[in-house]
């Protein structure tokens, strides 16, 4: 395949973005083609280094920010018709509802990864608490003279030191676990209007 063939199908693949964005892949791609040239490749060699249209395109729409991509996928193509205008406000009813527990059902989700690193950080945090707590008592309790209740705060406190120290990494793995399940459904929510694009 040459070059103006493979920038064609991408152009094609990024039908619905907004111009300028095609143009600027586009020129990034027709940089990429000519290096290569450049550094002794033949034109059809470095298009093939770039793969097929469908991969460049795709990692082209994977990089663009998830508003950009809904408005341009989202966009209709023409005017409403007034029987499809009729049409949309007679279905409401029916279709507005499932739209907003999508919408809520998305919230939901975003909550629950939120709650969860609050919750673990809460948790953690108690536990260094009653770790300062219980030292702070047993100094209390040597100072009056009670052993045995210094001892029992004592042990509670380093207890609560241990139990804080073996879940620090793990608020760590928590945080990193949380970010990744993110950025999967955010990459989830874009491949469906990427999707949604090209059967358009």
């Amino acid at each position: 395949m040459n070059r103006d063939a493979f920038l064609a199908a991408v152009a094609a693949r990024l039908k619905g973005l907004p111009p300028a964005d095609v143009q600027r892949s586009l020129d990034y791609f027709r940089e990429i083609i000519d290096d290569r040239m450049e550094d002794g490749l033949s034109e059809e060699e470095a298009v093939a280094a770039l793969g097929s249209p469908e991969e460049a395109a795709g990692r082209i729409l994977e990089e663009t920010p998830l508003p950009r991509l809904v408005k341009a996928r989202i966009k209709p193509s023409r005017a409403l018709r007034v029987w499809e205008i009729v049409l949309l406000v007679l279905g409401s009813p029916v279709w507005l509802p499932l739209v907003l527990v999508g919408l809520l059902l998305a919230l939901l989700v975003y909550l629950l990864l939120v709650l969860f690193l609050l919750v673990y950080y809460t948790l953690n945090l108690s536990v260094g608490a009653v770790c300062l707590a219980g030292l702070w008592q047993a100094g209390g309790q040597l100072f009056q003279a009670r052993p045995l209740p210094a001892l029992m705060c004592l042990g509670t406190g380093l207890a609560a030191a241990g139990l804080f120290m073996l879940m620090l990494p793990l608020a760590k793995q928590a945080t990193l676990w949380d970010l990744a399940l993110w950025r999967l459904t955010g990459r989830k929510i874009k491949r469906i209007f990427i999707r949604r694009g090209e059967t358009a």
